[in-house]
């Protein structure tokens, strides 16, 4: 009931900074670990997180309430298209920010001229939570203690947690170029997507579609999760071995965009979106030197990003 996202923050650093080890007599004892300096993980103030959250997604609701306004739009087509905003923290850490730009968005929505709900502003969070917010880190860890801090952040005692697929673990440097891949790979892969892409873009909409109010829901959620990863199973193992010879293990699991997040990237048939992404991309990235990423990583990360 008490911990608050500082907390968890504080917890994730410590964790990093050290690892169990096994002594001569086979007792566990703690021990410094490098992780915390070898990823850059260090949390950030509250007052830093929140002002990039509002400098960067303020210009985004201003336009959008003038859009709604100029068309007149209200009730559910308004509350939707208020809704439909896609904020993205590749290096989510414990994932601050992400719950900082919840309790944002959802204060934005409560206060916009066209909203005639009756959502109490922790619900509205939670809607956010599962629509809106993506979230990706390279440490398996990280993604649990982020999905905590947003659980905490919107739980209501007569209601299931949040269902938060969109929290991903993965390196989100390191992608397969999906563009070359549907060039180079027309007798395999561009067919493959082309037959997956509807499929799993339903199962997302289905997914989307209704409210995490029951745990029936939360668990009907699950089932369609699992259908849209056997979807997605065979096309990232390919993307895998598109980026496995330049970039070794010391990587970790590869982040494949546009596999991933089909909704943000893809149209039905498999065909990559001119404007596909995210609406804003927030966080606080590590700070550390190209070279501790690996020779390998390093390298390939000089020649995809220019």
């Amino acid at each position: 009931r008490d911990l608050s996202v500082r907390h968890l923050g504080a917890i994730f650093e410590q964790l990093l900074a050290f690892q169990l080890a096994e002594d001569a007599t086979g007792k566990l004892t703690l021990v410094t670990a490098g992780g915390r300096k070898a990823t850059g993980a260090y949390f950030t103030p509250d007052h830093i997180v929140d002002d990039i959250v509002e400098r960067t997604l303020a210009p985004i609701f201003d336009r959008r309430s003038s859009e709604i306004a100029e068309a007149d739009l209200t009730g559910a087509r308004a509350f939707k298209r208020l809704l439909d905003v896609h904020v993205l923290d590749p290096a989510m850490g414990s994932g601050h920010f992400l719950v900082s730009a919840a309790a944002y968005i959802a204060r934005r929505i409560a206060n916009d001229p066209s909203y005639d709900a009756e959502l109490s502003l922790p619900e509205l969070q939670g809607l956010v939570a599962e629509r809106c917010l993506y979230g990706v880190d390279v440490n398996p860890m990280a993604v649990e203690i982020a999905r905590l801090a947003l659980w905490l952040s919107t739980v209501r005692s007569d209601r299931p947690l949040r269902f938060l697929a969109n929290l991903r673990h993965g390196n989100s440097l390191v992608s397969c170029d999906l563009t070359t891949l549907l060039d180079e790979g027309k007798d395999l892969f561009a067919p493959e997507l082309a037959t997956r892409a509807r499929d799993m873009l339903d199962r997302i909409g289905a997914i989307a579609s209704t409210d995490t109010t029951t745990g029936r829901q939360a668990h009907e959620k699950e089932r369609i999760q699992g259908e849209l990863d056997s979807l997605k199973a065979p096309l990232l193992s390919i993307c895998d071995q598109a980026v496995a010879p330049p970039v070794g293990l010391s990587a970790g699991r590869p982040l494949h965009w546009q596999i991933e997040y089909p909704e943000r990237f893809l149209d039905p048939r498999g065909t990559p979106l001119p404007d596909g992404g995210f609406d804003a991309v927030i966080g606080n990235p590590p700070y550390l030197r190209i070279q501790e990423l690996g020779r390998d990583v390093a390298e390939y990360c000089r020649q995809r990003y220019e």
